[in-house]
């Protein structure tokens, strides 16, 4: 084994006993919360569990990551694992969505490298590739090009060197790069790839070497059903109709919720306790929006008024809802997710314009706004088993239909109901609605 085999020789003293028990891996912690989704990987003997392993799928995997060498574990207020090639870390502080990030490995390794030739800051752009002025270093070549196509900014950080040859322990001299998350290195000259510097990382920090011994695979949750009031708006303005609420009717809506003990949460919060063993309140509600109207920042601005959570399916092809809009939105910690990407008919679509209306949006929306885009909403509740088939396929954990009660089940992941809200409704009619669909 790896840990094993490196640190064979070396032993635990009393004060690194003492640490340990600081860094209980939390799998292994009494009292933790239920089991989340989880993937164990016999090469290091551990596991991957949610938030880390969705972070991990979606953002590069065993290519970029590599295996794990431990399980979570907490340091202070901050949970961590490490990897082969990084450490992953997860603020709980920060707004849902990006709460996970890549630990600045490389920055740490470099601290102690500033004064030698490679690592100084150029005063002057070299004049081939690009220069980075933030931390004063260029990228070119094939380095630029990795760098481009599997994350950039995202996932390496700035350079924090230039390319130079490097001899690490027990391999021949490589060209390399040094990045604030990463070490590019040039083991031939036509393959680039990632140096090891989450095992470097985990060495240098000198952490128990018991967090290296191989775990147990964790358990798998068992999927849940619930019954759940998923509400589903489009305008909230001043007129009345099948899709337009009015403002004071929303206002009587939201407080009647707050009023009877409701509690708004997010379909990750929703997904969470169905498939990873989380939890939620004791009378959840789901208060969705659809097609990115502008009106909908009025019903943003009561809902922050409230202190209550929305989910906003916008499109990928443009909203009344600006940008600017759109992103004041989620920093306020609401969730948006995809709509496709012209709200059409998806059922009626060719295969390739399918896959487009449902693979584009998910894309520009992640990449616009930085937040992963997990949930769909079928545009006119219009889907059927080759419209399911795709979104699966398009990376989607789960979507919504238009209608349908408050019934929500494993078996309908990709399909689950809501309940329309309508300007006609009165307070007394929403009241039935919600109560009927909670259990």
């Amino acid at each position: 084994m790896w840990g094993r085999a490196l640190f064979a020789r070396r032993r635990l003293s009393l004060v690194v006993v003492l640490l340990l028990t600081l860094l209980v891996p939390l799998a292994a912690r009494p009292g933790s919360a239920a089991a989340a989704r989880n993937q164990f990987f016999p090469q290091t003997g551990h596991n991957i569990t949610d938030p880390f392993l969705r972070f991990y799928e979606q953002s590069g995997g065993l290519t970029l990551f590599g295996l794990p060498l431990t399980e979570a574990f907490n340091e202070g207020a901050l949970t961590i694992q490490y990897f082969e090639r990084a450490r992953l870390e997860w603020h709980t502080n920060y707004p849902v969505g990006r709460q996970i990030e890549i630990g600045q490995v490389g920055r740490e390794l470099a601290a102690t490298r500033v004064d030698e030739a490679p690592f100084r800051r150029l005063a002057v752009p070299t004049g081939v590739g690009t220069f980075f002025p933030e931390t004063g270093h260029s990228l070119r070549g094939g380095f630029a090009d990795y760098w481009r196509a599997n994350g950039d900014l995202t996932v390496f950080g700035y350079p924090l060197s230039e390319e130079f040859a490097e001899t690490l322990p027990g391999a021949t001299p490589l060209t390399v790069q040094y990045f604030e998350r990463a070490r590019l290195e040039l083991p031939t000259p036509s393959r680039v790839g990632l140096g090891l510097l989450g095992a470097q990382s985990f060495r240098q920090r000198a952490y128990p070497l018991a967090l290296l011994a191989p775990a147990s695979a964790l358990p798998a949750p068992t999927p849940r059903a619930l019954t759940i009031p998923v509400l589903e708006y489009h305008d909230v303005g001043f007129g009345v109709g099948t899709y337009q609420v009015t403002l004071p009717a929303f206002r009587a809506q939201l407080d009647w919720l707050q009023a009877n003990g409701y509690t708004a949460v997010t379909l990750t919060d929703v997904y969470a306790y169905m498939f990873e063993g989380g939890d939620l309140p004791p009378k959840p509600v789901v208060i969705t929006f659809d097609d990115g109207r502008a009106s909908q920042w009025n019903a943003v601005q009561e809902l922050n008024a409230r202190g209550m959570k929305g989910v906003f399916f916008i499109l990928g092809g443009g909203n009344a809802l600006s940008d600017g809009q759109v992103r004041q939105i989620i920093a306020q910690g609401h969730e948006i997710e995809s709509h496709t990407m012209s709200h059409p008919q998806l059922s009626r679509l060719s295969d390739a314009q399918l896959v487009y209306e449902l693979v584009r949006s998910k894309q520009l929306l992640e990449a616009k706004y930085g937040v992963p885009i997990r949930y769909l909403a079928y545009p006119y509740g219009d889907y059927d088993n080759r419209v399911i088939n795709a979104t699966i396929a398009a990376g989607y954990d789960g979507a919504l239909a238009a209608w349908g009660g408050g019934s929500w089940t494993p078996q309908k992941r990709w399909q689950e109901p809501r309940i329309i809200i309508t300007g006609f409704a009165t307070i007394g009619e929403f009241a039935g609605l919600v109560r009927g669909a909670t259990r």
